[in-house]
């Protein structure tokens, strides 16, 4: 107790101006209140010495009164804390409040107002309230999102109740609250980052083989078994929700679930299976790293369902194969050998990163039933000159063809109805990172309102799309990443010449180095 209180003072004390030694907590402080912002003036004295700070409050903000412990004389005190004051907080995009930090001092309780000038309070921002001494925090009912950190390393907070209406708690949000032993996570919660709860009682009570919390996220897999069936009730499997389990071998994804995130099963060695009826609509880069499925595929082609997870073949010249009907997150990113590839017309999405940064990719068909393309689907592709898009295309996200110097022309068809920022005509600039426009010119075949109006915005060049729109054969590739360009024997006798040419020089080097030899010996 006296460790703790005295946290709280040392925490207190550094936040009055001016004051060359503090002997006690301030004493009781009563609040004027009215139509305008009143000051009330608090006086505490201990061993003849006073200390004076004052504190503000509003009528029209929701107030904290917090009771504190003298180590001294064991008297009770209460003060009366303005929270409005305390805050720092920013507009979200939405049309609400983030909270992005609090200024806490020794409260015991904190109660947060549901509005901000009178718009709701709906994120909790990034480590907000990171190493707060409160037992307690009252959060609105309006608060939607809990950022990663937020409530991480509050040493003294017991528990804590997410309202209804929540969907999103952060990574480490509540990570190392070391009293934390009660938490309520409404069903409206449908997303829990890595370590949400790491090192807290209540993560260490769980003793359930699958820890499902929310609207049916799966936070953690404590059983041992080698081949496993998640449960239908099941929908999210988190980041590090099976992380390190080297003896699971095959895993079945039932049709519940509908997103897997980022490094669900990572560091999985032994996991070689993968088992689903349907695909998940989510189904991010890495869910699967460092797994046998994955560094040692039976397969060229990781497939979930009908969902390409990734390529771990070594051709220049791909063809996916029939049936596929989504390209997955960073299915081929980065592959440097890949020069072409033909989707199939069972292929209607390509989502982000699929392609990006595969900078000798050069001629990209994508199937007659492409509906949409996903952002930064081929971010980076130094190289790619010709892409056919097929008559379905409806959509092509921000970035998507940013930094495809090469490509000057696309044919779009009809169907489309939205292009992304900066998605075609743009590349990232190295010194900032801050996108920019290309030097390359881009004309755009299409007659679809919003290619013209994308085209118009942006600078390019817009074409009415012609008659036979992009239906010639795709153009050859003219290299293949890896292999060196071949020789043949020249037809004719036009090569004589240049074969005389050089037969001289090479017979004038030669005695130019016999002269210079002789003269050094004489």
């Amino acid at each position: 107790m006296k460790h703790r209180f005295g946290c709280r003072a040392a925490a207190f004390l550094l936040t009055l101006t001016g004051a060359a030694s503090v002997l006690s907590l301030p004493a009781a402080a009563e609040p004027e209140t009215g139509s305008e912002t009143a000051a009330s003036e608090t006086e505490t004295t201990a061993s003849e010495e006073t200390t004076t700070t004052s504190v503000t409050t509003t009528s029209t903000v929701t107030e904290t009164t917090v009771t504190t412990e003298e180590t001294a004389t064991t008297e009770l005190t209460t003060t009366t804390v303005d929270v409005l004051s305390r805050l720092q907080y920013e507009e979200t995009a939405g049309g609400g409040v983030r909270i992005t930090r609090y200024n806490w001092l020794n409260e015991n309780e904190v109660i947060l107002p549901d509005s901000i000038g009178g718009k709701p309070v709906t994120e909790i921002g990034h480590a907000a309230f990171q190493y707060c001494y409160a037992d307690g925090i009252t959060l609105p009912q309006s608060v939607l999102l809990i950022g990663d950190s937020a409530f991480a390393g509050c040493a003294y907070l017991k528990s804590v109740q997410i309202p209804q209406g929540c969907r999103y708690i952060g990574s480490s949000a509540f990570e190392n609250c070391a009293a934390l032993t009660e938490v309520t996570v409404p069903d409206s919660v449908t997303e829990i980052g890595g370590r949400a709860f790491a090192d807290t009682p209540f993560r260490e009570a769980q003793t359930d083989e699958f820890v499902i919390l929310g609207g049916g996220v799966l936070c953690y897999y404590q059983g041992s078994s080698a081949r496993v069936t998640l449960p239908d009730s099941v929908k999210t499997v988190a980041p590090l929700a099976f992380f390190g389990n080297e003896t699971l071998k095959a895993v079945t994804l039932p049709d519940s679930v509908q997103r897997i995130r980022s490094t669900a099963f990572d560091g999985c060695t032994a996991l070689a299976e993968v088992q689903a009826d349907a695909a998940p609509a989510v189904v991010e880069a890495d869910a699967f790293r460092n797994t046998k499925w994955d560094t040692e595929p039976a397969d060229d082609f990781l497939c979930i369902a009908d969902l390409l997870y990734g390529y771990r073949g070594k051709s220049a010249e791909v063809t996916v194969p029939d049936g596929i009907r989504v390209i997955g997150e960073a299915a081929f990113y980065g592959n440097a050998r890949l020069s072409a590839v033909t989707l199939p017309d069972t292929a209607e999405e390509i989502r982000r990163t699929a392609f990006g940064s595969c900078e000798a990719l050069q001629v990209a068909e994508l199937g007659e039933n492409m509906k949409s393309i996903g952002d930064s689907a081929f971010s980076g592709d130094k190289s790619l000159r010709f892409v056919r898009a097929g008559h379905g295309l409806t959509q092509i996200g921000g970035q998507a063809f940013a930094g495809c110097e090469s490509l000057t022309e696309l044919h779009l068809p009809d169907t489309l109805s939205e292009i992304g920022r900066d998605a075609i005509g743009y590349e990232q600039d190295p010194a900032d990172g801050a996108m920019r426009r290309m030097n390359t010119p881009v004309t755009l075949y299409s007659n679809a309102e919003a290619a013209k109006t994308y085209a118009k915005e942006n600078g390019l060049i817009s074409e009415p799309l012609p008659d036979e729109e992009n239906t010639a054969p795709a153009p050859l590739v003219t290299t293949v990443p890896g292999e060196h360009p071949g020789f043949t024997a020249p037809e004719g006798t036009r090569w004589i010449p240049s074969l005389i040419a050089g037969g001289g020089l090479v017979l004038a080097g030669l005695i130019a180095f016999l002269l210079r030899k002789l003269f050094r010996r004489g």
